[in-house]
């Protein structure tokens, strides 16, 4: 069979691995991520048209993923499995554009153990279950990756510049930080590239032709434009207060720790294959010799430290996939290292077969004997559901406010009520309360018509008295409590 011939089984074969991999986590009883419930709130209210209450019950802007979660909803009528549908779906499709980019740089075997390693990663793994965007970051973000390196490769008509551009700005629907990627072509072409000028048309050609429709919509309607609903507070939300952050006082403590934290994210993204990573950058100088392309990779990554870095000294905040920009590009040199230890094991007296099966062995075996990794660990927080669901019970699915210290719990309660009430507005409410003192707290919940009032234990050991001492029967009527590990809760009913 030619290779171009075996090119759709191999994909196939590689998505079916991924796919049974993310498969792992829907096994384990979890809960979904804090920020789910904004993606859902907002869904919910796009799927009744009501985009302004979409903008002022979440985030100040709409992804391309609060535009999915309801065309996912229409077939499963579910809003948690249509979110995570969406992740799924996307996270496992990733696997195809960094097999077609490793394609173009590296022998059979060497791209199918660094595509093993890339599907079965437990970073992507475990955060393709959950309620985020990054899933649908990484496919297009990839393509566009794929689509400018085939024709810097000279494999690729120019006009695949075009879908670059377009798969960069799709991406950049779901995260803004692609603006990244774009800057990075843009430098690529004008200082590598041939027919500058040319190219540099061809790759802005579909930014140019969005701006001016940007600007037409703007000129015409003078609201609700792309502008309104995603371009200007994704633009206001990162640039506001770097100044202030960058001219700190503690500017090099900081950058310090922004630096450490981000080698610690990238440390548990790469996970067991860091080590091929490794391998890879110390062989870039002679990778850079066989093919002087892979410096595209190596700019997009820098960048994308740097746009990290700032990102931190602004906010002093790092989780794991934060750090995804950085290892898309990045993981093309897992591919390197896996060359060079191939090499490694021929010249220590290993055949190639040998060679090739202890590192497939290394890398399977790393994510199976340890599968916990594949898992957002979140089990002590399910009592939130618990809490939501039985709310929704009393309540015959009616739409309730709750004052919670999660919003969770009013996500749950409210799921299937044919209402929406917006929770992470609520849990900015309930930090103010713990404040309050009793007269105060029981004013406002009633003021604000709250139905339900969740005490968390933890919560309140700032407080200046004790609610549970004070609370009167002429207030509150008591419902149920929980004692988990962690955590003691009662649930309270508000009396109006």
């Amino acid at each position: 069979m030619r290779k171009r011939e075996r090119l759709p089984l191999v994909i196939t074969g590689f998505l079916i691995i991924g796919f049974v991999f993310r498969l792992y986590p829907l096994n384990y009883k979890n809960i979904i991520n804090p920020d789910g419930v904004w993606y859902i709130n907002q869904a919910k209210a796009i799927l009744d048209g009501n985009f302004e209450l979409a903008l002022n019950c979440g985030y100040k802007f709409v992804s391309i993923y609060h535009i999915l979660i309801p065309v996912f909803y229409t077939f499963s009528e579910n809003w948690i499995t249509a979110a995570k549908s969406v992740s799924i779906l996307f996270g496992t499709l990733t696997i195809i554009p960094f097999y077609l980019i490793a394609r173009q740089f590296f022998r059979d075997s060497t791209v199918f153990l660094a595509t093993l390693a890339f599907a079965i990663n437990p970073f992507l793994v475990s955060h393709s279950e959950d309620l985020i965007k990054g899933p649908i970051f990484w496919f297009f973000a990839l393509y566009g990756i794929y689509f400018f390196i085939s024709v810097i490769n000279q494999k690729s008509k120019d006009s695949f510049l075009i879908l670059s551009c377009i798969s960069f700005l799709i991406a950049g629907w779901a995260r803004f930080e692609i603006i990244i990627f774009f800057i990075g072509s843009v430098l690529y072409i004008l200082f590598f590239g041939r027919e500058k000028l040319k190219k540099l048309f061809l790759f802005c050609l579909p930014v140019i032709v969005l701006s001016l429709t940007v600007l037409t919509g703007i000129l015409i309607y003078n609201k609700d434009t792309l502008w309104t609903f995603y371009l200007e507070p994704r633009l206001v939300t990162f640039f506001r207060d770097l100044l202030d952050s960058l001219v700190n006082v503690n500017f090099l403590e900081k950058s310090l720790l922004a630096v450490s934290s981000i080698l610690f994210r990238l440390i548990r993204v790469f996970y067991a294959p860091l080590v091929f990573l490794l391998l890879g950058i110390a062989a870039a100088k002679k990778e850079l010799q066989r093919n002087r392309n892979f410096s595209y990779f190596i700019l997009l990554a820098s960048l994308s430290f740097a746009s990290v870095f700032l990102f931190y000294l602004k906010t002093e905040t790092m989780v794991d996939r934060y750090v995804a920009i950085i290892m898309l590009p990045a993981f093309i040199f897992v591919g390197t290292g896996i060359e060079e230890l191939i090499r490694h094991l021929k010249a220590k007296g290993f055949n190639e077969k040998k060679a090739i099966g202890t590192i497939f062995l290394f890398i399977v075996l790393t994510v199976v004997v340890f599968p916990h990794n594949l898992v957002h660990k979140r089990k002590d927080q399910l009592v939130y559901e618990e809490i939501g669901n039985y709310i929704a019970q009393l309540e015959k699915n009616n739409l309730v406010k709750i004052v919670a210290p999660d919003a969770r719990v009013s996500l749950f309660a409210n799921l299937y009520s044919g209402g929406i009430e917006c929770a992470m507005n609520n849990l900015k409410k309930y930090n103010f309360l713990v404040k309050m003192n009793y007269q105060n707290l029981v004013f406002s919940l009633k003021e604000n018509k709250t139905d339900y009032y969740l005490w968390e234990e933890g919560r309140w050991s700032d407080a200046d008295y004790n609610f549970l001492a004070e609370a009167k029967s002429e207030h509150f009527q008591g419902i149920m409590n929980w004692h988990t590990k962690d955590r003691t809760l009662a649930l309270y009913r508000v009396k109006q």
